[in-house]
């Protein structure tokens, strides 16, 4: 009887060890289309980094089932009276903790446009070595978009930056479970490490193709974005973001498939919409958008939970039952040999 007891508390442990094991994955957005305020990326520029300030930025963002149109611009203050020469950039990849909702992994940006003071600039792309430094944003990027910039002095200097992302293959996970839809981050947080706080800024939202705000799930940082039916706005003055001021847009998988490829052939076109399209006359009529459920069935987790305990105290609970099946019988068998004698 005591080789029994030894044994229950191994059964509890691996009863208990599915349970947390249910919940190792990291919960997060993976496979969304990403994007953030550029910044400095070479550590021999950051001496200059305290002397530009992003003043104002304002992003336009056109929202598809299954992917987005963005059109940043920034208005970047040299508080100098030289020249400030920067190679600043986007990350094509990694990752990024977002402690308020969920992490966040970083996607690719596509035919991205860079124009410094109206005048297109070439944009490379690089690997990740000593020189490039990510002011402790983004983990496991592993190339990133490069451009130089020069800031006039005591002037402010127009960046402006157009690219396209995919939307369409997000999937929010929380340990076995996962839901299918269509994510679109943006990393405002990134902003702080100009100088200062940023002046003013607006996050605009245009949603398209018959998408509309019944269509979203969660719309992060809760309570930011007002509006209507088909657009919605973030603002926000004198600003030093952290990640709760990172943007998440959670909305529903499209019901056909998108040619992405193609919207990226056509990019000229998209960016073209971008710069004319026109901003609602009146924000009188504006609701406060709140949409908030970021959350992921439990079924898969508790399904899989228990494939998994049964594999691994499955062979020993058939084990334990053949080895008492035996003992039963044989002690019938001495009882009634003995009986016999």
């Amino acid at each position: 009887m005591s080789n029994y007891k030894s044994i229950l508390p191994f059964v509890a442990l691996l009863l208990t060890w599915q349970v947390a094991f249910s919940n190792v994955a990291m919960p997060g957005f993976w496979g969304n289309g990403n994007g953030s305020n550029f910044f400095p990326l070479m550590a021999a520029d950051s001496a200059h980094v305290g002397k530009i300030q992003m003043q104002r930025e304002e992003i336009t963002i056109l929202l598809y089932p299954g992917f987005a149109v963005v059109k940043g611009t920034y208005y970047m203050y040299n508080h100098t009276s030289d020249t400030v020469r920067i190679t600043t950039g986007y990350p094509v990849n990694g990752s990024l903790s977002n402690d308020e909702v969920y992490s966040v992994s970083v996607s690719d940006l596509h035919a991205l446009k860079v124009l410094v003071g109206n005048i297109e600039v070439s944009v490379t792309k690089e690997e990740s070595d000593n020189n490039i430094s990510s002011a402790g944003l983004f983990g496991n990027a592993d190339n990133w978009y490069v451009w130089q910039a020069a800031y006039t002095p005591n002037a402010i200097t127009t960046i402006d930056v157009y690219f396209l992302v995919n939307t369409g293959n997000s999937v929010l996970r929380k340990g076995y479970s996962k839901k299918k839809g269509n994510a679109f981050t943006y990393i405002l947080e990134s902003g702080r490490v100009w100088r200062d706080s940023i002046d003013k800024g607006r996050i605009s939202v245009f949603m398209k193709g018959g998408l509309k705000i019944s269509d979203f799930m969660g719309v992060y940082p809760r309570g930011a974005f007002s509006g209507n039916d088909t657009f919605m706005q973030y603002r926000f003055e004198k600003l030093k973001p952290t990640a709760s001021n990172n943007i998440i847009l959670w909305y529903k998988a499209q019901t056909e498939s998108v040619d992405f490829e193609k919207q990226v052939s056509n990019a000229s076109v998209c960016y073209a919409l971008a710069d004319r399209i026109l901003f609602p006359s009146s924000a009188y009529s504006f609701k406060i958008i709140d949409a908030y459920n970021f959350q992921v069935s439990k079924v898969g987790t508790m399904a899989i939970g228990a494939l998994f305990t049964l594999a691994i105290v499955g062979p020993l609970l058939a084990g334990i039952t053949i080895l008492a099946v035996i003992i039963f019988f044989a002690v019938r068998y001495f009882k009634k040999k003995t009986t016999a004698t």
